[in-house]
C-alpha cells in the first residue's frame, strides 16, 4: 500500500484524479451485430469529456460478467472475443467537428482469448491528442450464444461495456481540504470495502466560538460540530450565525464538555444538513429544535414543564391516547454498535446482560465505551417505559412549543389526570387566598390536595397545597406556607398569576388528590392548520433518566398463549429425490403455516436412526444434495416468534439410482463380453483338435495295417523287420518312397515301430513327407506315438506342417497329447501357427487344454496371438477358461490386448467373469474388469483396501486422481465440532482451536472446491475495577492452511468491564452461522477454526461454547 498526504492546494502525485466519465456507459451488454441490423451492434456515441477540456487518454472498461469459454463433454476450451472502439472530436455543444459525416478514429481493435468461469475485466488506455471526445464501441462478431449451432458445444462470451473515461490535462489539487491518497495492490482479498479499513486518527479543526470570537481550533464537541455544519460554506449549509440561538447552544456545548461527550465520525457521502446535525447531536441524546428559522437544541434530560393544558385549552374531542402494548416482536433490550477509540475497531455495548432478542442500533460518532453503554441504556429505557402517546389539539399557543418541551396535561377523559376548569374569583382573607372555581371539586378525607394555575404564557404555577373553603363547594383555600414556597421558587406572586384583564381569558387550574396527577408528556411533533395546533407527545417517564446508573431490566417475554392444540403445525409436507446432471438432490416443500416465524428441517439418511439439520429459515422449500442411499427421511417443525419449537411432521421418499449420462463426461461404451460365444469358440477349437487326433489315430492304424500286411503276418505269432522302397521318373514327374519297420505279434497283441518317407515332384509342385510311428495295441486298447511332417511347394506358395500325437486308449477312456504346427508363405503373406492340446475323456466327462500360438504378416499388417483355453465338462455342467494375448500393427492402428475370461454353463444359463487390458491406437489404455465383486488387498490381508460388491464401491481411504469428473459427481462431507474450549493466553494473535482441524488431500486436477458452514457461540467475560477499564476482544474464524479466510472473523464479541461500566461484564453471542465457498489448491490442505483472544487481565475469560465446521468437498 502507498499513501500520500495532500495538504490543501497541493498536487496529488500518487495517481491521476482529473478524470471524467460518460454517465451513459454503465454496464450495457454489447449486442451481436447480426441481431442489431439498424446500428450494426454499436453502442454510442457518448461524450466522455466536458466542454473546453483537453483529453490526454481515453480509458475503456469491459467486463465478461460470467467469464467466457466453451465446454464439450466436460472439456473446457477458450473462446475468442473481439472488441472494437472508435472515437472522434466534438465541439462545446457536443456536435462532431466536421459534421455528422466526420470520420471515426479506430481507438481499439483487440481479440481476447478467454477460458474463465468467473468475471473477467480489462481496461484499455488509448492516448489521444487533446480536445473533447465522444466514443462508441461494439463487438467484432456475434456472441457464441447467438452464433453457436453445435448442440454438443456449450459456449458463452457475453461482454458488457462498463465505463468510458477520459484523463484530462488539468490540475491535481483540492483547495480547502486535507486528503490522504492511497494506492493498494489488487489481490484476492481486496474488495470495495477495503477502503473502510484505512483510517487516520485526527481531530478536525473547525471554527469555534469563544470569548465573543470565532476562531479555528480542534474540537470533538458534538455541539461545535453541529454549529459548523450550520455555518461552514465549503462543505455545509453556509447559513448565518444570526440564525443560531447561540446562548442555548453554548450552554449545551459546555454541558456536553463537562459530561465528556464527543462526536468522532466522518461522513462518507452527501447527506442533508438536518440529517448531519441529528447525527452529531445523537451522541449526547439531543436533537435539533427550530424556533422559527433559528436553530436551537433540546436534550432528553429532566426539565421544567413548559406549558400546562387543561380541558379549557384542549379542543373538545381531540384528545387521543395510544398505548403500545408488548408483543413477541418487541426487542428486550438494545445493543449499540460503535467504533472503540481504544482498539480502533467496531465494538458493541448492551443495555443489560442476557438479552435474547436485542435491537441493534448503530450510533455514528460514539467512541467511548462508557458513553456507548449510557446510550444503550437510554435507548432501552425509552423502549421500555415510553409506551404511551397522547395527542390533542390547542389553539395558537401550540406554536410556542418546540420538539422536546415538557407539557402538563389535565383532562377528565382518563379519569386519573385530575379535575380542571376556570378560576372565577380570588380573594385574600387574613393573608390566605380564597379561590372560587367554576365547578365544585372533590375532596377526600385524610388526603392532601393540590392545585396548579396556568399563567398568561401557559406555564404552570404550582403545585400548591389547598384545603376546602368555607361556605360553598366551589371554594378552595391556598395553604399560606406552601404558597410562599412556590412564590419564592418561581418568582411570581399569586396575584400576578390570578389577575386578568376583562379582555383576557380567566386563569385555568388543574386539581389533584394525593399527588399532582397531570400527565407529563414530551412534545415529539406539532403541526398547524387553520389556527389549530395538533400536538403529539410521549410520556416523559422519569425512569428513563434513572437508567443511566445501571442496567435496564430486559422486557419480559410474552406469555406463551399457545396450547398443544393451537401450536402451529405443518399440514402438507412433500419430499422428492431426483437426479440433476451427475448428482442426486432432495427437494422438500410444505404449505405456509400461520404463527410460524421460522421452520426447522432435518434429514435422515439411515432410516431415521440419526438426524441432521438441513434448513432453518422462513421459506417453505429447500433443496440439498444427497448421497446415494435407498430412502431418505425428512421432517419439518414450526418455530414461533417466541422461540417455541413445535411438533415435527415427517415424510420419506425413495432415492433413484445414480446414472451418469455419457454426454456429461467421456464415457466409453464397451461391447459386452460374449461368454456364451466364448464357450462355443473353445468347443470349436476342441472339435478341430479332436479331428486332428482322429486323423492321427486313423493314420496310425493304417500304417500299422500296412506294416503287418508287408510282413505277411496272419493269425500266427511273428516278429519281422521290413524295408521297402520305390522310385519312379517320368517326364517332369519324379517319385521316391521308403517304408521301414519292425513289427511283432503275439496273439491279439501287436507292436510296431515304422517310418515312412516320401518325396515327389510333379510339374509346379514339390512335396516331401515323413511319418514316424510307435504303436502297441491289444484288442481295443491302444497306445501310440505318431509324428507326421510335411513340406510342400506349389506355385508361389510354400507350406510346412507337422502333427505329433501321443495317445493312450483303454476301453472308452482316452488320454492324448496333440501338437499341430504349420508354417505358410506366399507372395502376399506369411503365417506360422501352433496348437498344443491335452485331452482326457471318460465316457461323457471331458477335460481339455489347448494352447494356440499364431503369427501373421500380410498386406493388412502384422499380428501375433497366444491363446490358452481350458475346458471341463461333466453331468454338472461345462466350464471354460481362456487367457490370451494379441498384438496387431497395420493401417487400422497399433493395438495390444491381454485377456483372461472364465465361463460356466449350467443347464441353459451361462455365467462369466474376466478382465482385459487394452492398449489402443490412440495411445490410451484401459483395464476392464467384469465381475460381481472386486477386491484389492495388501500383504495377504483379509480386509480389502478397495471392494465392489456389484452395487457399492467401498474405499476406506480415497484420494481422487481423475482429472475429469462430472460436476457434483465426486463429493465428501466433513463435520468437526468443538465445545467448551477456553482460550489460552491473551497475546492477541490468531491460534488454531485444538481438535478442529481436518486434513483434505487434493490432487493436481483442477476444480475441487469446499463449501463450508461455520457455526459458533462465543462467551466473553471482562473483569475490571472501579478505577480500571479492562477490555476483551474475542473472535473466531475459518482458516485454510493457517490463513484466516478473507482476513475476517465469522463471529466476534467485544466487551469491557470497570472504569464506569460494571466491573464484571459478561456476554454471549448465541449461535451464529456463516457459509462460503472456495476452490482448493492441489496438495494437502488443513482446514480448521482459529481464534483471536486479547484481554486486559488474567481474570478475563474467552470461551468457545460451541464451534463447528461443516464442509462439503466436491468436484465443481
Amino acid at each position: 500500500m502507498q499513501t500520500q498526504w495532500v495538504m490543501p492546494g497541493d498536487q496529488v502525485t500518487l495517481f491521476p484524479v482529473n478524470i471524467t466519465s460518460a454517465t451513459e456507459v454503465s454496464g450495457q451488454q454489447l449486442p451481436s451485430p447480426s441481431k442489431d441490423p439498424v446500428r450494426g451492434g454499436w453502442l454510442g456515441p457518448f461524450s466522455i469529456s466536458p466542454p473546453d477540456s483537453q483529453t490526454k487518454e481515453i480509458w475503456l472498461d469491459y467486463v465478461w460478467p460470467s467469464g467466457a469459454g466453451a465446454t464439450r463433454k466436460a472439456k473446457e476450451y477458450p473462446v475468442n472475443s473481439t472488441i472494437l472502439a472508435e472515437g472522434r472530436k466534438i465541439d462545446g455543444a457536443g456536435a462532431p467537428i466536421g459534421g455528422e459525416s466526420a470520420p471515426w478514429v479506430r481507438l481499439l481493435e483487440k481479440t481476447y482469448s478467454i477460458n474463465k468461469k468467473t468475471a473477467f475485466r480489462v481496461t484499455e488506455k488509448v492516448a489521444v491528442d487533446g480536445g473533447r471526445w465522444q466514443v462508441r464501441s461494439r463487438r467484432g462478431g456475434d456472441s457464441y450464444g447467438d452464433s453457436n449451432l453445435d448442440p454438443d458445444i456449450q459456449a458463452h462470451d457475453d461482454v458488457s461495456w462498463t465505463a468510458a473515461r477520459a484523463l484530462l490535462d488539468g490540475p491535481q489539487s483540492f483547495p480547502g481540504v486535507t486528503m490522504l491518497a492511497t494506492v493498494m495492490k489488487a489481490d484476492a482479498q481486496l474488495s470495495g470495502g477495503s477502503q473502510n479499513r484505512v483510517g487516520v486518527i485526527a481531530c478536525r479543526r473547525i471554527e469555534v466560538y469563544a470569548d465573543g470570537l470565532w476562531s479555528m481550533a480542534p474540537s470533538r464537541n458534538p455541539i461545535d460540530a453541529a454549529i459548523d455544519m450550520w455555518r461552514n460554506r465549503d462543505y455545509a449549509a453556509g447559513l448565518s450565525s444570526a440564525s443560531l440561538l447561540l446562548l442555548d447552544l453554548l450552554y449545551q456545548r459546555d454541558a456536553a464538555a463537562a459530561r465528556g461527550d464527543t462526536f468522532d465520525h466522518f461522513f462518507e457521502g452527501s447527506v442533508s444538513i438536518q440529517e448531519a446535525i441529528e447525527t452529531a447531536l445523537r451522541v449526547c441524546k439531543s436533537n435539533p429544535a427550530f424556533i422559527g428559522d433559528r436553530l436551537s437544541i433540546v436534550r432528553d434530560e429532566p426539565k421544567a414543564p413548559r406549558m400546562l393544558f387543561t380541558d379549557q385549552e384542549i379542543v373538545r374531542g381531540s384528545l387521543t391516547i395510544k398505548r403500545n402494548l408488548l408483543d413477541d416482536t418487541w426487542a428486550d433490550g438494545v445493543v449499540v454498535s460503535y467504533f472503540d477509540e481504544r482498539t480502533n475497531r467496531a465494538a458493541e455495548a448492551a443495555s443489560a446482560q442476557g438479552l435474547q432478542r436485542p435491537a441493534r442500533v448503530e450510533v455514528p460518532g460514539v467512541s467511548k465505551p462508557d458513553k456507548a453503554v449510557e446510550l444503550a441504556r437510554h435507548l432501552a429505557a425509552v423502549n421500555r417505559y415510553r409506551r404511551r402517546r397522547v395527542s390533542f389539539q390547542v389553539e395558537l399557543e401550540g406554536r410556542m412549543l418546540k420538539r422536546g418541551d415538557l407539557v402538563l396535561v389535565q383532562s377528565e377523559l382518563p379519569q386519573t389526570w385530575g379535575q380542571g376548569g376556570e378560576v372565577r374569583t380570588y380573594l385574600q382573607v387574613n393573608g390566605q387566598y380564597q379561590i372560587t372555581l367554576d365547578a365544585p371539586v372533590t375532596f377526600t378525607t385524610g388526603a392532601a390536595h393540590f392545585v396548579r394555575f396556568r399563567r398568561r404564557d401557559g406555564r404552570p404555577y404550582g403545585p400548591i397545597l389547598v384545603t376546602p373553603g368555607t361556605g360553598q363547594q366551589k371554594l378552595i383555600a391556598l395553604d399560606v406556607a406552601d404558597l410562599a414556597r412556590v412564590e419564592a421558587q418561581q418568582g411570581h406572586l399569586a396575584t400576578q398569576v390570578l389577575q386578568r384583564a376583562a379582555t383576557e381569558d380567566p386563569p385555568s387550574y388543574a386539581f389533584s388528590i394525593g399527588t399532582p396527577r397531570e400527565y407529563r408528556g414530551l412534545v415529539v411533533a406539532a403541526t398547524m392548520r387553520d389556527f389549530i395546533a395538533t400536538l403529539e407527545t410521549v410520556i416523559e417517564a422519569p425512569e428513563v433518566y434513572a437508567a443511566i446508573g445501571g442496567d435496564v431490566p430486559p422486557i419480559p417475554n410474552v406469555p406463551i398463549i399457545f396450547t398443544d392444540q393451537t401450536l402451529p403445525i405443518i399440514v402438507r409436507l412433500s419430499a422428492r429425490a431426483y437426479q440433476r446432471g451427475a448428482g442426486l438432490f432432495l427437494s422438500v416443500s410444505w404449505d405456509p403455516v400461520r404463527n410460524a416465524a421460522l421452520y426447522l428441517a432435518q434429514v435422515s439418511l439411515d432410516l431415521g436412526a440419526t438426524w441432521q439439520e438441513a434448513f432453518r429459515d422462513s421459506f417453505t422449500t429447500f433443496e440439498i444434495p444427497l448421497a446415494p442411499v435407498d430412502r431418505v427421511f425428512a421432517r419439518v417443525a414450526c418455530i414461533t416468534a417466541s422461540g417455541i419449537l413445535c411438533r415435527a411432521v415427517q415424510t420419506e421418499c425413495a432415492v433413484p439410482a445414480l446414472l451418469i449420462d455419457g454426454s456429461l463426461i467421456d464415457v466409453v461404451t464397451l461391447p459386452p463380453i460374449d461368454y456364451a460365444g466364448l464357450s462355443q469358440d473353445v468347443q470349436s477349437r476342441i472339435a478341430h483338435i479332436l479331428d486332428v487326433e482322429a486323423q492321427a489315430n486313423e493314420q496310425a492304424a493304417d500304417l500299422l495295417a500296412r506294416v503287418l500286411a508287408a510282413a505277411a503276418v496272419g493269425d500266427a505269432n511273428t516278429a519281422s523287420i521290413i524295408s521297402e522302397s520305390q522310385t519312379r521318373l517320368q517326364g517332369d514327374q519324379a517319385l521316391a518312397t521308403d517304408l521301414s519297420a519292425v513289427v511283432t505279434r503275439v496273439g491279439s497283441t501287436e507292436a510296431a515301430v515304422a517310418t515312412e518317407r516320401s518325396a515327389r515332384i510333379d510339374g509346379d509342385s514339390a512335396q516331401a513327407t515323413r511319418t514316424d510311428l510307435l504303436i502297441v495295441q491289444t484288442n481295443s486298447d491302444r497306445a501310440y506315438f505318431l509324428s507326421t511332417t510335411n513340406a510342400l511347394i506349389d506355385g508361389d506358395q510354400a507350406l510346412s506342417t507337422r502333427i505329433d500325437a501321443l495317445s493312450a486308449t483303454v476301453g472308452s477312456n482316452t488320454a492324448a497329447i496333440i501338437s499341430e504346427q504349420q508354417a505358410r508363405a506366399d507372395g502376399d503373406s506369411a503365417q506360422a501357427s501352433r496348437t498344443d492340446a491335452l485331452i482326457a475323456q471318460t465316457n461323457s466327462d471331458r477335460a481339455y487344454f489347448l494352447g494356440t500360438t499364431n503369427a501373421l504378416a500380410d498386406a493388412a499388417g502384422a499380428s501375433a496371438s497366444q491363446i490358452n483355453d481350458l475346458y471341463a465338462r461333466s453331468d454338472a455342467g461345462t466350464a471354460v477358461g481362456r487367457f490370451s494375448m494379441q498384438v496387431a500393427s497395420g493401417p487400422g492402428g497399433v493395438t495390444a490386448r491381454i485377456q483372461a475370461l472364465v465361463a460356466a454353463t449350467r443347464g441353459s444359463q451361462t455365467y462369466g467373469a474376466g478382465y482385459y487390458i487394452d492398449l489402443l491406437d490412440s495411445g490410451q489404455s484401459r483395464f476392464v474388469v467384469d465381475a460381481d465383486a472386486f477386491y484389492i488387498t495388501k500383504g495377504g490381508s483379509s480386509v480389502p483396501l478397495l471392494s465392489f460388491d456389484g452395487t457399492t464401491l467401498t474405499i476406506p481411504v480415497l484420494r481422487v486422481t481423475q482429472g475429469i469428473i462430472a460436476p457434483n459427481a465426486a463429493a465428501d462431507k466433513v463435520v468437526q465440532t468443538v465445545e467448551n474450549f477456553t482460550a489460552d493466553g491473551s497475546a492477541g494473535v490468531w491460534r488454531e482451536v485444538p481438535g478442529s482441524a481436518v486434513i483434505v488431500d487434493v490432487d493436481s486436477a483442477p476444480g475441487f472446491g469446499i463449501t463450508f458452514n461455520i457455526t459458533s457461540d462465543l462467551y466473553a467475560k471482562a473483569v475490571g475495577s472501579n478505577a480500571t477499564y479492562v477490555a476483551v476482544d474475542f473472535r473466531i474464524a475459518f482458516a485454510i492452511n493457517g490463513n484466516i479466510y478473507n482476513g475476517r472473523a465469522v463471529n466476534a464479541v467485544s466487551i469491557g468491564g470497570g472504569g464506569g461500566v460494571p466491573n464484571i461484564n459478561e456476554k454471549s453471542t448465541g449461535r451464529l452461522s456463516s457459509t462460503d465457498f472456495e476452490v482448493l489448491p492441489p496438495g494437502q490442505q488443513r482446514i480448521s477454526l482459529h481464534y483471536f483472544y486479547q484481554a486486559g487481565s488474567a481474570e478475563c475469560v474467552g470461551r468457545i461454547t460451541f464451534g463447528q465446521i461443516k464442509a462439503l468437498i466436491s468436484k465443481r
